[in-house]
């Protein structure tokens, strides 16, 4: 018994430690954030490979994700510029390439960030996306989502990645995540609650 009070002592700390965060932005530089981002083509991605297979997402979903975004933007004092507004720059990117081709997905949203006067762009991009399939207390399947989220700098072309994949387990299949486990009262998360958590912990290590 004591052996295995201590292996959860161990578990306890080590979810418990601190993670690496960048270098925080500055506090008055303009923020322009971005709705998710489904990738369809290799030249949006900023890093990676597209996923094996397409990624669906609800409308309420996507339009979730975008409120989570905003509202953890809103709590630190730097200004916003808001996903309709970096749509429109978008689109306007697009319609001015003289090529006909797409430009790289980093000069792409630098093109973005000038158009919206801002300093950095916050992209999120959802790679995978299914909800539970049952309640809080008991799933068939649960929430399994996989989110990055990148920080381009305008002026730069800099980019930061933070990286979240998370397919929500009981504590008996993960010792390990013992403490996530009761953090969550023991609930099975939707993909939107997971999605809140990783964003809060994306703008923490992202320096934001």
């Amino acid at each position: 018994m004591k052996k295995i009070m201590a292996l959860l002592g161990v578990v306890l700390l080590a979810a418990c430690a601190p993670r690496v965060t960048m270098p925080p932005m500055p506090e008055n530089a303009r923020m322009a954030v971005a709705a998710p981002v489904l990738p369809q083509a290799d030249w949006e991605l900023l890093a990676g490979v597209l996923p094996e297979e397409k990624v669906v997402m609800r409308p309420e979903d996507r339009a979730a994700l975008t409120r989570i975004l905003l509202e953890e933007a809103a709590k630190r004092p730097r200004p916003v510029v808001t996903p309709q507004a970096v749509a429109g720059c978008g689109e306007r990117v697009l319609a001015q390439s003289t090529d006909g081709r797409h430009v790289s997905a980093v000069r792409y949203w630098q093109e973005v960030g000038r158009c919206a006067e801002a300093d950095f762009v916050l992209v999120p991009f959802v790679l995978l996306w299914e909800d539970r399939i049952g309640g809080e207390w008991g799933v068939d399947r649960p929430a399994h989502v996989i989110l990055d989220l990148y920080v381009v700098e305008t002026a730069s072309g800099a980019v930061r990645r933070f990286h979240y994949e998370e397919e929500q387990r009981g504590l008996v299949e993960n010792l390990f995540l013992a403490g996530r486990f009761a953090r969550r009262q023991g609930r099975w998360l939707s993909a939107v609650e997971l999605a809140r958590e990783a964003v809060a912990q994306g703008f923490r290590e992202l320096g934001l």
